[in-house]
């Protein structure tokens, strides 16, 4: 009896809940992706989607910052370097490995896979150079996995549902256009003048790239949208030593941080463990930042904001991410789609 009561109110209640018959559907963002020379097409609708990030990036940036024609200098000491040349046959032999399901490789030890599927050969990877000062980011996508955040992490999604279903692979893009962006306006800044340091960093393309082509419907307010995104790239960046060369306390540091931050708009991401204290010859420190994707970008923040710690900042990041996936009304899906980005990059 119970059993019967339990399975009626059920039916009473998805008769209340259900959408009616003579309702129009709700019309959703799509993205249709495909190699740009042809084959399957993978189609995606979802209210998360946006124009912004996936339809911005210039990719001629991949150019106008890929590795010099000759060689590289070693950031600590000029005199050594490597070949551009050599550069591109170990990634290019990385490649081949990582293609052919190898988790140990030859010329380059592994530092991070959280956000990278062996499985389906996906995401982001970063190693380091065995022989060489410097560090390997290798974004891999292809049509049916660019925007499939399940395939890659837990946290893979929850920046799809906050960021217009952006992804690593798109953050990746936005590395060095925002390292020059931040650099300029702290090399510019009273306060931040000559404290501020950044790694240099390049975009790396295979020999023969493959192309991702998408078009988008119904999203910015434009009936179709197109663009083309690398399936294969890499960030190449010096090596930095993250040890801490001064005596300030964490939490002086992490004030610092946070200060600096909201300088910038939080065009960085605050994490703590981004940024080293190091001995300056003048000042009583200088900072040395290793992360400059755009952070507004990967988790959707539009409007300047400003925190007092790194709690508020976390606190603000939960409570986004539960609004933006469980919470948002049919009115708030459709005003994400023409909100203005105060903080793009592009």
């Amino acid at each position: 009896m119970k059993k019967q009561i339990t399975l009626l109110f059920s039916l009473f209640c998805a008769g209340i809940l259900a959408r009616s018959v003579h309702r129009p559907p709700e019309v959703l963002p799509t993205i249709h992706a495909q190699w740009i020379h042809g084959g399957p097409i993978t189609t995606v609708s979802d209210s998360h989607l946006e124009y912004f990030p996936h339809f911005v990036f210039d990719y001629s940036q991949l150019i106008q910052y890929s590795l010099p024609k000759e060689k590289v200098p070693y950031r600590n000491d000029p005199e050594k370097s490597i070949s551009t040349q050599e550069l591109n046959q170990l990634i290019e032999q990385l490649l081949c490995e990582v293609f052919n399901k190898k988790r140990k490789f030859s010329h380059f030890t592994v530092l991070q896979t959280k956000n990278f599927s062996f499985k389906y050969t996906c995401g982001l990877i970063v190693l380091k150079f065995k022989d060489h000062p410097f560090v390997l980011k290798l974004f891999i996508e292809s049509p049916d996995t660019y925007l499939n955040p399940l395939c890659k992490g837990v946290e893979p999604l929850a920046f799809f549902t906050m960021g217009g279903g952006a992804n690593r692979h798109l953050s990746g893009l936005t590395r060095i256009p925002n390292l020059e962006y931040l650099k300029n306006k702290l090399d510019a800044s009273e306060r931040w003048g000559g404290v501020i340091e950044f790694p240099r960093k390049w975009f790396w393309l295979p020999k023969d790239p493959h192309w991702i082509q998408l078009t988008g419907e119904n999203l910015g307010g434009k009936k179709i949208c197109k663009t083309k995104l690398p399936g294969v790239y890499a960030v190449i960046a010096e090596y930095i030593d993250m040890r801490h060369t001064i005596s300030l306390s964490t939490l002086e540091k992490k004030r610092i941080v946070i200060d600096l931050c909201n300088d910038v708009d939080i065009y960085i991401d605050p994490h703590y463990t981004n940024f080293t204290f190091m001995a300056h010859e003048t000042k009583p420190f200088k900072i040395v930042i290793i992360d400059t994707e755009h952070f507004p970008s990967f988790v959707g923040i539009k409007k300047r904001k400003q925190f007092r710690n790194h709690s508020s900042w976390y606190e603000y990041l939960v409570a986004k991410y539960m609004k933006d996936t469980f919470f948002r009304n049919k009115k708030e899906r459709k005003e994400a789609q023409t909100i203005e980005h105060e903080l793009s990059l592009f």
